[in-house]
């Protein structure tokens, strides 16, 4: 029976909180931005704020840079794929609301 390889284990990325806090601001930026356009998912950008502020306090680096990592991940899905349009009826303009009137 052949044996197996272990895995070598991934190099760690040293974890500098400067770079951290920095990324962290420059994600609160981007979604400050992605709430401009209309078209980004609130949903999902509610997701990220929430995660770099009620959890970050707590979290230790090492978590938070797995935050960052997450906050990411919700940008770029919420900016590349824009919200659907509402399945609302459409709204009658202001002319055409009523009847005609002599």
């Amino acid at each position: 029976m052949p044996s197996r390889k272990k895995a070598t284990p991934r190099p760690r990325v040293p974890l500098c909180p400067e770079t951290i806090d920095r990324s962290r601001q420059t994600y609160v930026a981007a979604i400050e931005r992605a709430r401009a356009f209309d078209a980004a998912p609130k949903a999902l950008l509610d997701n990220a704020t929430s995660l770099l502020t009620a959890h970050w306090g707590r979290a230790s680096w090492a978590s938070r840079a797995a935050i960052l990592k997450t906050v990411d991940w919700l940008l770029q899905v919420a900016i590349n794929h824009p919200a659907p349009a509402s399945k609302g009826r459409a709204v009658q303009s202001p002319m055409r609301a009523g009847p005609e009137r002599a």
